[in-house]
C-alpha cells in the first residue's frame, strides 16, 4: 500500500468517526449506554489516533524506513 493510498484510508475513516461523533453529540441517542461506551472507547480513540497518524505520517514513514534498513 503506498503512502497517498494510507492517507486515502485513514482519511475516509477519520471523516466516519467524526460523523459518527457528530451524530452522538446532535442525537437524541445520547443517553444509550451502548453508544456512549462505542463512542468513549472506539469512535473516539480511533478518531484521535488517524488524526495524529496523518498528521505525523512523514515522520512515520521515515521512522520505519530507517528500523528497516
Amino acid at each position: 500500500m503506498t503512502l497517498s493510498q494510507q492517507r486515502q484510508w485513514l482519511r475516509f475513516g477519520h471523516l466516519i468517526a467524526s460523523a459518527l461523533l457528530g451524530m452522538f453529540i446532535y442525537s437524541p441517542l445520547r443517553e444509550d449506554p451502548l453508544l456512549i461506551a462505542t463512542i468513549q472507547f472506539l469512535v473516539f480513540p480511533a478518531l484521535a489516533l488517524s488524526g495524529v497518524w496523518m498528521w505525523q505520517q512523514a515522520r512515520l514513514s521515515r521512522f520505519q524506513r530507517a528500523r528497516s534498513s
